[in-house]
């Protein structure tokens, strides 16, 4: 349940959401400026004309040009999400280098697990998809098993669920609550 927010060599910023990896090699910043992700991460990245920065989430791969976005990727979910809040990122498939997306701020790309050749844009309000890196956990219209998903992420216990009906909707926003 915990999260953490780091700075890379190059000075980028990193939250991570819980129960998330974040790799890169020891040569990070020399040449270029990769990393790759398994779970939720917000990223501010440090401008640099010269050494691309760039997210790996499983065949997907986020190319940054300088901005501020959150890419959320853990194994469990069925899609991978890609919020920019500011600047300029590209969505690309790693297995074919086929463009999925060229985002603008407010926008969101979301990709199936199953088929990583397809993606949705849409806007969005990015202030409150990345509303996580506040402390904030915010359940918008969301069924029972992904809210339960969500609380057992941001709390690090396990849930149980019994004779409830599991296709109602919910709406909350925690903060410092405990649980």
């Amino acid at each position: 349940g915990q999260k953490a927010e780091v700075s890379l060599p190059d000075g980028t910023k990193v939250w991570l959401n819980s129960g998330s990896t974040l790799t890169y090699s020891t040569d990070y910043a020399k040449d270029c400026r990769s990393v790759k992700l398994n779970g939720q991460a917000f990223f501010d990245v440090v401008r640099d004309s010269k050494r691309q920065f760039d997210v790996s989430v499983g065949d997907v791969k986020v190319l940054v040009h300088g901005t501020a976005f959150d890419v959320n990727g853990y194994g469990d979910h069925s899609e991978l999400e890609v919020v920019l809040l500011r600047g300029h990122v590209t969505v690309v498939s790693a297995l074919t280098d086929k463009l999925l997306a060229d985002m603008k701020p407010n926008q969101k790309a979301i990709i199936p697990l199953y088929d990583t050749d397809k993606c949705i844009l849409a806007n969005c309000n990015a202030q409150e998809e990345v509303i996580w890196r506040l402390g904030k956990l915010k359940i918008d219209g969301e069924e029972l098993t992904d809210l339960v998903r969500k609380m057992e992420r941001w709390y690090g216990v396990k849930i149980a669920v019994n004779n409830i009906n599991t296709t109602k909707r919910y709406w909350m926003t925690v903060k410092t609550e405990s649980f």
